[in-house]
């Protein structure tokens, strides 16, 4: 087994049967962390609480590198539709955009931003320190990977 895919394996928490382990992840950690540092950025401009999940929220909450082929991160609706979504408008216009998803881009890095209900688990966030920023996740986040189960 090459080193990449035991990497991928052991990080993505997924285990491959037969062989069919995926190509591992294009985006470097140094490119994602800019696109994080990009989102931060403009998400606090914007003054709007958002949560890492997928990849992304594993990876801080792991203290581990940024792995993955996007920044995934969720905002509660009733912020969103807030009128601070403008703001985040005006800085980062979206490429895409569907009910509960919108889609952004910096320097070739895909950020997905998911618009979720309001939940039990967004209202207490568990803050991180990772890379010299503050970052919050969904708490418990456990709890939280159940009652999304489709969010990747």
């Amino acid at each position: 087994m090459k080193k990449s895919e035991y990497d991928y394996k052991t990080m993505s928490g997924i285990e491959y049967v037969g062989g069919n382990v995926p190509q591992a992840p294009s985006l470097t950690h140094d490119q994602l962390l800019k696109a994080l540092y990009y989102v931060f950025d403009f998400m606090d401009r914007a003054m709007i609480n958002f949560y890492l999940v997928g990849s992304t929220g594993e990876s801080v909450k792991n203290h581990k590198d940024l792995f993955g082929s996007c920044i995934s991160i969720a905002v509660r609706k009733n912020e969103w539709e807030s009128g601070a979504r403008r703001i985040a408008d005006a800085f980062a216009a979206p490429i895409k955009e569907t009910k509960d998803l919108v889609e952004y881009e910096y320097d070739g890095v895909p950020i997905k931003l998911y618009v979720l209900p309001d939940s039990e688990l967004l209202r207490s966030p568990d803050t991180i320190l990772y890379a010299s920023e503050y970052f919050k996740l969904p708490n418990p986040y456990e709890e939280f990977k159940k009652e999304f189960t489709w969010l990747k």
